[in-house]
């Protein structure tokens, strides 16, 4: 045994660790001569069992669990986007990559305890068996297994009540009972060890990150931010003490404290992290500044200079992104707007950053009341936000509801355009009309020139190579006019709508109802038609279809409400589109103005309509949730003068009227039901008796 070996066991005091060595393997020579004993408490059996268990099995078990850690922590991958996790192996995919090498730890520790275990008068003479017990709880918990983990875990502090294995076990017990929700047994066992006067640095940390895990579990992030304050003081390893840092400032961020947030940041920046941390770190730190403490020039400079950064360019979208925080803050919207519009243009595959820029651009207009932008930017914002984002039922719904809204104003403004262009003179529409054509053809022949200027470009930089240019003009058309519904750029959202309803939510990419996504080459399929429609087959295997009737006049005239009939019917759709677009403004959007507004247009453009009464009430109501001084009077005597004999009627002169008529009701569904038994069983003359009392009772 060299030199270091033995300094290393038996410290400065060579001469005495070399007498031990050579006892020792005197006592290994005889242990193997005369088979050594598990029942025997002898020195040399002691030795022979310590010796072998602590290098032949534990140390071994110890290590692969070190280095399966130390290897998780090089694959893991960052999401910065989240508050970072303070135990990396704690979600099922570690465990999956962890199990193999546990179960090998297991195993080794398992054959110490069978092997080398000395156990007499209820005292184990093994000094490395309970530690072999705690690595096998602790190996159980890190493939996930929290049931033996926590049996293996339990055990050894109440079995080994004097040794230092029974530290570490009860932190990775409390570990072990939070996961499994148990909070406060988890933290009664922490409370515990913090009276222990004989922990060691890192066991410190553990207990703090420990506290600080179970707090973030519960959203309690003011209660997490000490103790992960009080861990760093104990850790010195890097990555985690970067990991940590920057975890403390994405929580002072959560909690609104910006300055300390971006102190926090500004650590981790000077911690020289690798270029992703270090990026993210410079981002966070500037959506964290704040008017209060200044800087801004500073910051702004910064996010601007890594723009102007190669190595930075697939973190674009996240830079224009934080330059929108700061003008957002600083109040200048258009700028923001104007912003949060190039970081989704600039996003080369961060789905997550593009759904998080429409949904800025989207909160921003709904704030305002902007519901149409605030609708387009909700929908996109969708289409690629990931289903475990923390908002996104919430951010779902709004979405939801927003196109119920725009649904319903699209219709009156679609009924509104045919409406108009009915009540022209015949000459004037025919000069529209004419005018709708001649401009959708100049865009026809613009579209059909740029289309052969780079199939022309293509083949010229491609000669060898299949023509896979985009499909030509007349494939699916434009929008040549504003002034006309259907080309309104406002109205566009119409067919999405039924699309969304039909599809779901869809990124806006080739092939999207295709499973299987590979192109095939460009074919144009000509002398075909489909009735009147024509169509090809484009470079990505879709059919497009597409018309040349919009060069009729009879195309824009079809829909137009020319009769008293279509007239009553184009009313109709705006009268129930006015009255379900007031209801998903005030049960919806909670937007009552809003709805008080839709309901009284309702009422001065279509009165009397079927929904009259219904929607004086609703004013009724909504005006007495403003209190005094608003039209709730105006509205209850318009109510009682115009519709007396309504439920509404009622309803305002006895508010318990639906409370009643339902018992009533009731008592009639009970007398129906006897009078049919009765009519089943031949009892007609009760039969009879029955249905005069029903009949009388509604007189």
């Amino acid at each position: 045994m060299d030199y270091y070996f033995r300094m290393k066991l038996f410290g400065k005091n060579i001469h005495t660790g070399k007498t031990f060595l050579v006892g020792l393997q005197v006592a290994a020579l005889a242990c193997l001569v005369f088979a050594c004993s598990t029942k025997k408490t002898g020195w040399a059996h002691r030795s022979y069992h310590n010796m072998t268990s602590r290098y032949n099995g534990y140390f071994n078990a110890k290590e692969i669990i070190k280095f399966s850690l130390i290897n998780l922590e090089k694959s893991h991958v960052e999401n910065f986007d989240n508050l970072l996790p303070i135990y990396i192996y704690n979600n099922e995919t570690a465990a999956q990559s962890l199990t193999a090498d546990m179960d090998k730890a297991i195993e080794k520790c398992t054959k110490v305890i069978k092997r080398h275990s000395i156990e007499q008068r209820n005292k184990e003479h093994t000094k490395w068996i309970d530690n072999s017990y705690f690595v096998i709880g602790q190996a159980n918990y890190l493939k996930g297994d929290n049931v033996l983990a926590k049996q293996f875990l339990d055990f050894v502090p109440k079995k080994y009540k004097e040794e230092d294995s029974k530290n570490d076990a009860f932190i990775w017990l409390a570990k072990t009972l939070y996961k499994d929700g148990n909070y406060e047994k988890a933290e009664r066992i922490l409370r515990m060890m913090e009276n222990n006067s004989d922990l060691e640095k890192k066991q410190k940390a553990e207990i703090h990150k420990v506290y600080a895990d179970m707090h973030i579990q519960r959203k309690d992030y003011q209660q997490a931010i000490p103790e992960i304050k009080n861990a760093l003081q104990y850790i010195k390893r890097r990555w985690e003490k970067r990991r940590l840092t920057y975890l403390l400032g994405q929580l002072y961020k959560e909690e609104g404290e910006r300055q300390n947030a971006s102190a926090m940041f500004a650590a981790v920046i000077k911690m020289n992290p690798d270029y992703r941390m270090m990026f993210y770190a410079k981002i966070q730190q500037a959506m964290a500044y704040d008017n209060s403490f200044g800087g801004k020039d500073a910051v702004r400079n910064q996010l601007e200079k890594m723009l102007r950064d190669e190595k930075y360019i697939e973190f674009r979208d996240q830079i224009y992104y934080a330059l929108a925080e700061i003008e957002h803050r600083d109040g200048n919207i258009e700028k923001t707007l104007e912003l949060l519009k190039k970081s989704t243009q600039v996003s080369i595959n961060n789905d997550q950053q593009k759904a998080l820029s429409f949904l800025k651009m989207g909160e921003i207009h709904f704030k305002d009341q902007n519901y149409e932008p605030a609708q387009t930017n909700y929908d996109s914002c969708v289409a690629f936000l990931s289903s475990d984002y923390h908002r996104y039922d919430e951010v779902l719904r709004i979405a939801e509801n927003l196109n119920d809204l725009i649904t319903q104003i699209r219709i009156i403004n679609r009924e509104d355009s045919l409406q108009n262009l009915a009540k022209m003179p015949e000459k004037e529409r025919d000069k529209i009309i004419a005018g709708l054509i001649q401009e959708r053809m100049e865009k026809e022949d613009r579209m059909k020139a740029e289309y052969e200027s780079k199939q022309f470009q293509d083949e010229n930089d491609n000669p060898f190579g299949q023509n896979t240019a985009a499909p030509g003009p007349g494939l699916g058309g434009g929008a040549p006019s504003t002034k006309w519904y259907f080309y309104n750029p406002s109205t566009v959202g119409l067919g999405a709508a039924e699309f969304k309803r039909v599809w779901g939510s869809r990124k806006n990419e080739d092939n999207w109802r295709r499973s299987n996504k590979n192109q095939i080459s460009f074919e144009e399929v000509k002398n075909e038609e489909q009735g009147e429609l024509k169509y090809i087959i484009n470079e990505k295997g879709d059919t497009v279809f597409f018309s040349t009737d919009w060069q009729e006049p009879s195309y824009y005239l079809k829909d137009l409400p020319l009769d008293e009939e279509a007239l009553l019917a184009s009313n109709k759709k705006m009268i129930e589109a006015y009255n379900e677009l007031a209801m998903v403004y005030k049960e919806q959007l909670e937007d009552m103005p809003k709805s008080i507004e839709t309901l009284e247009t309702l009422n001065e453009r279509f009165s009397p309509h079927i929904h009259q009464a219904s929607a004086y009430y609703k004013l009724y109501r909504m005006y007495t949730d403003i209190g005094p001084g608003s039209k709730a009077d105006e509205y209850k005597q318009k109510i009682l003068s115009e519709f007396p004999n309504s439920d509404y009627a009622k309803l305002i002169l006895d508010p318990d009227y639906f409370v009643k008529n339902q018992s009533e009701n009731l008592e009639l569904k009970a007398l129906y039901e006897q009078t049919y038994g009765y009519f089943n069983r031949g009892f007609y003359s009760q039969t009879v008796q029955n249905a005069n009392q029903a009949i009388e009772s509604h007189d």
